[in-house]
C-alpha cells in the first residue's frame, strides 16, 4: 500500500541522512578522522547545546549604559562564542561532508546563523560599534 511505501521512504531517507556516521574511519585522513570521532562523541550534542545556553544567557545580560569593563568583557564573549560556532560548523562539515550537512534544514539554519555572526563580528572589528 502507499502507506508502507511512505514509511519506507521514510525510514531510507533517515538513514541516508545519518549515513556520515558509518564511514570506514580507517583511511582517513587526520583532520577528517578528528573531526568525526568529535561529532560521533555521544556527549557532543549536549555540549553544543550548553554553549548555545551560555551564549543565550550572556546575550540575556547585555545592557545598555553597562560601565566599559562590562562591555569590553560582553565584547570578548561575544567573540569567543562566534569563534565557537564556527569552529562546530566546521567539524559538522568536515565530518559530515558537505551534501549530507546541507540536506539537514537544521544544519541550513545554523549555517547561515554562524555567517552572519561572523559578518557581524568583522563589520565591528572593521567600523567599530554598532554591527549591522
Amino acid at each position: 500500500s502507499q502507506r508502507k511505501w511512505l514509511q519506507a521512504l521514510s525510514v531510507g531517507l533517515e538513514e541516508a541522512k545519518e549515513a556520515w556516521r558509518d564511514v570506514n574511519m580507517e583511511n582517513l585522513d587526520l583532520v577528517r578522522w578528528t573531526c568525526l570521532k568529535l561529532r560521533k562523541w555521544k556527549n557532543w550534542d549536549n555540549f553544543v547545546i550548553f554553549f548555545i545556553t551560555c551564549n543565550a544567557v550572556q546575550l540575556c545580560l547585555i545592557r545598555y549604559g553597562a560601565p566599559p569593563e562590562e562591555v569590553r568583557v560582553m565584547d570578548i564573549l561575544g567573540i569567543v562564542f562566534t569563534v565557537m560556532y564556527v569552529v562546530e560548523t566546521a567539524i559538522n562539515i568536515i565530518a559530515m561532508e558537505w551534501s549530507a550537512y546541507w540536506d539537514s534544514s537544521w544544519h541550513r539554519v545554523d549555517f547561515v546563523v554562524t555567517v552572519l555572526g561572523v559578518l557581524e563580528l568583522a563589520a565591528d572589528l572593521i567600523g567599530g560599534e554598532g554591527g549591522f
